[in-house]
C-alpha cells in the first residue's frame, strides 16, 4: 500500500508531519513526496523524511518535449532521487512522446491518459486480472 503525502503538506509543523509519517512506514505503508518540484522542494526533507519515492509534478511531464530546461530539471530529479534510493514517477503522461523523454532520463513509474482516464475504485477491477497476486486460485 502507498500513500502520496503533497509536497506542501510537509511545510508546516514538520516535526508532526515527520512523526506521523514514520509511524506509517512503521505500519508498512510506502510514501511518495507528491508533486514534487511545486512547492519549495526542501532538498532537506529528502534526508529526514521516511519517504520511499518521489512523483514529478504533471507540469513538468508536459513541458518535458518542448522545453529542454524541464528535461534538465527531470535529469537531475531522478538522478538525486536514485542515488537516494528513491524511485520516481511522473505523473499527467499524455503522450507517448512525453514517456519516452521520461524513460530516457531514467523514470521509474508513470502515471496518465496514456494509459487509461481516472475511474472510480470500484471499476478498476474490471481492468485487472482476475488472480492479481500471481499465486493462482486458491
Amino acid at each position: 500500500m502507498a500513500l502520496e503525502v503533497p509536497e506542501t503538506s510537509a511545510i508546516h509543523e514538520f516535526g508532526l508531519v515527520a512523526e506521523h509519517l514514520d509511524q506509517l512506514t512503521a505500519m508498512g505503508i510506502e510514501l511518495w513526496l507528491d508533486d514534487f518540484g511545486t512547492g519549495h522542494s526542501s532538498l532537506d526533507w529528502l534526508s529526514r523524511l521516511p519517504i520511499h519515492g518521489l512523483k514529478i509534478a504533471g507540469t513538468f511531464v508536459g513541458r518535458i518535449v518542448a522545453e529542454k530546461r524541464c528535461q534538465v530539471i527531470v535529469a537531475r530529479v531522478v538522478e538525486m532521487a536514485h542515488d537516494l534510493g528513491l524511485r520516481v514517477a511522473a505523473e499527467g503522461v499524455e503522450t507517448e512522446e512525453q514517456r519516452d523523454v521520461l524513460v530516457a532520463k531514467g523514470c521509474d513509474l508513470f502515471q496518465g491518459f496514456l494509459w487509461h482516464a481516472p475511474m472510480p475504485a470500484e471499476e478498476v477491477g474490471r481492468l485487472l486480472p482476475r488472480d492479481v497476486t500471481g499465486l493462482g486460485a486458491s
